[in-house]
């Protein structure tokens, strides 16, 4: 029986199939690389496999890897360095580079026959400090008015804490030194004067009465070797301290030399304490530790155990009582501790004695001045 047409055909095909030669084709050549190129990939090929061993093994980048891997970057050189990189050249702005908008000229760039303006003549300055003005060469600052250039000045002057001196109110502790700037103190006479009274009118100093003793010898060596550089110039600029403040501690109260260091502390602000002009405080706080000597546990808590020692200072009568009258203040601040911690403040106002004391001088002078009128009309 025949087989059908289409049986016989795919035969064919798969024989005529096989016998198709297949040629494969070959990839272009591949163009070869120059020294130049071969030298940099070499160096490539190093960088990255030292990133690669640095990565395993965790190690740290060596000092020059950033500017080696830099150096692999190529930059594009301009075509005309001399033109290029010539600095009249007009460059362009943009932020692509083929932006095509060129920087403004100025009008006399563009237009020959206009003029380029000149620029306003230097004030003349004078070869030195001295031959300038004072006030000229401190700028508008002075210009301005009082009230301002104090704001100004109490930013660098004023200290939001107590400024702890010893020794006569001569010398400030170190490590509790102020950090404030002083130069501006340093410019002119007028800024001077001005700043001296912020700095000591505003500011309070507290007195602690902790002075080493000045029987032993080298006190005075450890003063000038340690707290040489800690000086307060008070016999100078005392008169202007305007708030003080005196710590007496509870643990000194029956030394001799505590008590002493008190009433020094105190004559210094008197007529004849060493000041160069006569003082004008404004407050006075005096901190007193308010304990008897059961608890201070002293040689006294025996027989007189409910005593308070602090109130054997200030008993009428005693050199510090007497100090505390005459000296020239507006307030005097009483700060009280107790055991617990506890604070009892009282404020004596001074101002009412020296009125009542004004007025008994007056008294006494009328009465002096009638008595002796009297005398003359009887002898009369």
């Amino acid at each position: 029986m025949p087989l059908p047409i289409s049986s016989n055909i795919a035969p064919a095909r798969a024989v005529a199939k096989s016998r198709v030669k297949r040629f494969p084709i070959s990839p272009k050549p591949e163009p070869e690389s120059t020294p130049a190129q071969k030298a940099k990939e070499e160096t490539r090929m190093k960088f990255l496999q030292a990133e690669k061993r640095r990565r395993k093994y965790r190690e740290r980048p060596p000092p020059d890897a950033f500017f080696l891997e830099k150096a692999l970057s190529t930059q594009k050189r301009p075509a005309y360095p001399a033109y290029d990189d010539s600095p009249n050249k007009r460059r362009r702005v943009g932020h692509g580079s083929k932006s095509k908008k060129l920087a403004r000229r100025a009008p006399w760039e563009k237009d020959t026959k206009l003029k380029k303006p000149l620029s306003p003549p230097d004030e003349p300055v004078g070869t030195s400090p001295r031959e300038q003005d004072p006030i000229a060469a401190m700028g508008r600052f002075l210009d301005l008015p009082t009230e301002i250039r104090e704001n100004i000045l109490r930013y660098g002057l004023l200290w939001p804490e107590d400024i702890n001196v010893f020794c006569g109110w001569s010398r400030v502790y170190p490590r509790s030194r102020p950090r404030l700037n002083l130069s501006i103190l340093y410019t002119c006479r007028a800024l001077r004067d001005q700043g001296l009274q912020i700095l000591f009118g505003e500011n309070t100093f507290a007195y602690d009465l902790r002075d080493p003793l000045a029987s032993h010898g080298h006190t005075d060596v450890v003063l000038e070797k340690v707290f040489g550089n800690s000086v307060v110039p008070i016999n100078e600029h005392g008169h202007l301290i305007r708030h003080i403040r005196i710590r007496i501690h509870q643990s000194r109260l029956h030394f001799k030399e505590h008590r002493e260091s008190l009433e020094k502390a105190i004559l210094k602000f008197l007529p004849g304490g060493g000041l160069s002009r006569s003082p004008n405080l404004y407050t006075l706080t005096l901190e007193v530790p308010a304990v008897c000597n059961l608890y201070l546990q002293t040689p006294h808590s025996l027989t007189r155990p409910e005593e308070v020692p602090v109130c054997r200072y200030l008993e009428k009568g005693s050199k510090i009582s007497n100090a505390l009258l005459e000296l020239r203040t507006q307030w005097v601040h009483v700060l009280a501790w107790d055991k617990f911690g506890s604070c009892w403040r009282t404020e004596v106002d001074m101002r009412y004695f020296v009125k009542d004391e004004q007025m008994r001088l007056e008294h006494a002078t009328y009465d002096k001045g009638g008595t002796q009128g009297r005398d003359d009309d009887t002898d009369s």
